[in-house]
C-alpha cells in the first residue's frame, strides 16, 4: 500500500520526529480502512456501488493552505528539537505544546510527510482533533468486492478523542461526515467501539517514543505533550 508505506516510514524509522503527526496520519488512514471492510464485509455488492455513489468523489477536497513565516517555523522547529533531545537524553524538558496552525505547518513541510501534503488537514477544537482528509482510495479497491472504489476520493471530516494513558494512545471517532454527509449510525457504532492507535504499539520506534511520555492532552485549542517524569 504505497500511502501506508509512507505514512508509516513517517512514524517508523523516524518516528521521534514525526510523533504526533505520525500518529494522526495513520489513525485517518485506519479509520478508511475500517469503513472500507465495514461494507465489504455487511453488505451484497449492490449495496457497495450505492455507497460509492454516495459518499466517494471523483476529485480530492481541495485542503487549506498551512501558511506561517520562516521565522515562526524556524522557531517551532527549535522547540520541536528540544523536546526531541529531551525524551533521548532521558532529561526533565518542557512540555511540547502545539496548535493545529503549527501542526498543518509540519505536514506541509516535513519531507517525510510529503505522501500526506495536500491529503490532511487538521485543527484542534476545544478537547477534540478536528481532521480534514482526502484520501484515494486506490489500494481500498483491491479489497474482494471493492473495485468500484478505484480512481474514487474519500473526502471527509472525523472529530476525534484522543488521549494518552500508562503509555498507550487511545483514539476515538466522534463523528464522521463524509462528502458532507453523516455516516450510518451503524458503521459510527462500530467506529466508535475502538481504538484506532491500537495497531500503532506494531511500530517499534513509535512504541519506544509513547512509552517516554506521561500524556497526550488536547484542551483549549492546543495539544500538550509532557515526557514522563516532567509532572
Amino acid at each position: 500500500m504505497s500511502n501506508a508505506k509512507s505514512a508509516g516510514s513517517a512514524g517508523g524509522g523516524s518516528g521521534r520526529s514525526c510523533l504526533l503527526y505520525g500518529c494522526l496520519t495513520l489513525v485517518v488512514l485506519m479509520i478508511a480502512v475500517a469503513v472500507g471492510a465495514f461494507f465489504a464485509g455487511r453488505y451484497a455488492m449492490n449495496r457497495v456501488a450505492a455507497f460509492v455513489e454516495q459518499y466517494t468523489e471523483t476529485a480530492p477536497m481541495t485542503m487549506a493552505a498551512a501558511e506561517m513565516s520562516t521565522e515562526d517555523y524556524e522557531g517551532l522547529e527549535g522547540r520541536l528539537k528540544t523536546f526531541q533531545e529531551g525524551l533521548k537524553e532521558g532529561k526533565r524538558v518542557e512540555p511540547l505544546v502545539l496548535t493545529g496552525r503549527e501542526l498543518n505547518a509540519l505536514i506541509a513541510r516535513k519531507p517525510e510527510l510529503e505522501a500526506w501534503r495536500d491529503r490532511l488537514h487538521v485543527d484542534f477544537e476545544g478537547s477534540q482533533v478536528k481532521g480534514q482528509v482526502s484520501l484515494p482510495l486506490d489500494e481500498l479497491a483491491k479489497f474482494p468486492g471493492l473495485s468500484r472504489l478505484a480512481g474514487r476520493f474519500l473526502n471527509g471530516t472525523a472529530i476525534l478523542n484522543v488521549k494518552l494513558e500508562q503509555g498507550r494512545l487511545d483514539v476515538r471517532v466522534d463523528s464522521l461526515e463524509v462528502k458532507g454527509q453523516a455516516l450510518p449510525d451503524e458503521v459510527l457504532s462500530q467506529l466508535r467501539l475502538h481504538n484506532l492507535a491500537q495497531d500503532l504499539e506494531k511500530n517499534q520506534a513509535l512504541s519506544e517514543t509513547l512509552g517516554q511520555l506521561s500524556s497526550i492532552k488536547v484542551a483549549d485549542g492546543e495539544a500538550t505533550i509532557k515526557a514522563a517524569g516532567s509532572e
